[in-house]
């Protein structure tokens, strides 16, 4: 019997634990992504780049059915993202996205869990993200490009300058 192809699944965790989780899986064998953003944090006495989960409560899993239910037996994992009572899969393409964006250090990334409404298709000409095809909303304001992680309802916004974006003819 062939093995199942593995896929992306998203997983809860408790709060705080999400490199922790990560470490366990890795122990375990299982490939695991834990989104992770750099950032500056300023105390009174100094200012020191810390490393923080750009998405708390997650960790992302590529598993086959068969390594389910030892993702779930892991301490501190609570239980899988659903979407119409099935595991949430997520698409390759959306944790390669994201990886890319959480790579660049020098890109404000926000992380929003509502919901936006779609609006023009874009394709970035120049910087760090050049190439990619995304969505343009207005968010406070500020022009941001969109990457969605749909089955879990979040978006990644990420300010991006206007001349350094296009409409495509076709997309």
């Amino acid at each position: 019997m062939a093995l199942q192809e593995r896929q992306w699944y998203a997983i809860y965790v408790r709060s705080r634990t999400e490199k922790k989780v990560g470490e366990t899986l890795n122990k375990l064998g299982i490939e695991n992504y834990v989104p992770i953003r750099r950032e500056w944090r300023q105390w009174s006495d100094r200012k020191k780049l810390v490393e923080t989960p750009a998405i708390n409560g997650y960790v992302f899993v590529k598993i086959n059915t068969q390594e389910r239910l030892s993702t779930l037996k892991c301490q501190n994992v609570i239980q899988f993202v659903r979407h119409l009572k099935r595991d949430a899969i997520i698409r390759d393409v959306e944790i390669e996205n994201l990886k890319l964006f959480l790579k660049q250090n020098s890109v404000n990334i926000e992380v929003v869990n509502e919901r936006i409404q779609p609006g023009t298709t874009i394709e970035v000409i120049e910087g760090p993200f050049v190439g990619y095809v995304g969505e343009m909303v207005e968010h406070h304001g500020k022009e941001k490009i969109v990457v969605r992680l749909d089955a879990l309802h979040s978006n990644f916004l990420i300010k991006i300058e206007d001349y350094k974006l296009i409409v495509p003819a076709a997309v």
